[in-house]
C-alpha cells in the first residue's frame, strides 16, 4: 500500500520530489513545510506500528515464560 501511495498519487510524487531536493521544488510551487511535516507523521506512524508489534510480541513471550 505504501509503494502504491508513493508511486501513483500526487501527494506521493510531491513527497518524493521534496525528498530529492526541497529547494528546487520549492521554487516550483510545492509547499515544502507541509510535506516535511507529512513525511514526519508517516515515519512516526510506521515507527509506532513497529513498536506496538514488537511490544506485543515480546510481552506475550514473556507472559508465556512466567506462566509455564
Amino acid at each position: 500500500m505504501y509503494i502504491f501511495f508513493i508511486n501513483n498519487t500526487r501527494v506521493g510524487y510531491e513527497l518524493r520530489s521534496v525528498g530529492y531536493n526541497k529547494y528546487i521544488f520549492g521554487y516550483g510551487g510545492i509547499n515544502i513545510k507541509k510535506f516535511i511535516i507529512i513525511s514526519m507523521v508517516i515515519s512516526g506512524l510506521v515507527a509506532g506500528l513497529v513498536r506496538i508489534y514488537l511490544f506485543l510480541g515480546f510481552s506475550i513471550e514473556y507472559l508465556n515464560f512466567l506462566i509455564f
